[in-house]
């Protein structure tokens, strides 16, 4: 079960779903996000844990599409927990906390947190999911491997 677009690359590891983003997603992006961690609930039977790793380089603003289909997955996913770790400093990562802080003043079914690594984001979430710490933390540095920019452009 994975996905990539020019946005995001999703992939899952027991009973978490991993999202790595590069830009803000489209609503078909995350449409596709929900699809896979439906059918990873559906597999499992059971919650799942979602963790979101928006790395250094993101770029893109959130449209209303995208905020209110958010606002409606807070009430209605079958998951047990979200982190999100955001890895940007300044500006971008301001913008980014706010999206994420505006969307935590809705209710939600399931708790959900802010780290500034993965380590710190999987040991929270280890209160949630039997996903093991280290196997989600090398997934997530292989989507960020794949989803990097070519260097060969580089090396003249």
């Amino acid at each position: 079960m994975q996905h990539a677009s020019e946005a995001c690359s999703v992939t899952s590891s027991r009973d978490v779903l991993i999202v790595v983003l590069d830009k803000v997603p489209s609503v078909e992006d995350l449409d596709v996000i929900i699809a896979q961690g439906e059918a990873l609930h559906a597999q499992l039977g059971q919650d799942i844990g979602v963790l979101f790793v928006v790395t250094s380089h993101v770029s893109g603003r959130p449209n209303e599409g995208l905020r209110q289909r958010l606002g409606h997955l807070r009430q209605t996913a079958n998951v047990c927990c979200v982190a999100t770790v955001i890895e940007s400093r300044g500006f971008v990562a301001a913008i980014v906390r706010g999206l994420i802080q505006a969307l935590r003043v809705l209710p939600a079914k399931y708790p959900g947190k802010t780290f500034r690594t993965i380590d710190e984001a999987t040991l929270w979430m280890g209160k949630y999911v039997s996903a093991d710490r280290a196997v989600l933390r090398r997934f997530v540095e292989e989507l960020k491997v794949d989803r990097a920019p070519s260097q060969s452009h580089l090396a003249m």
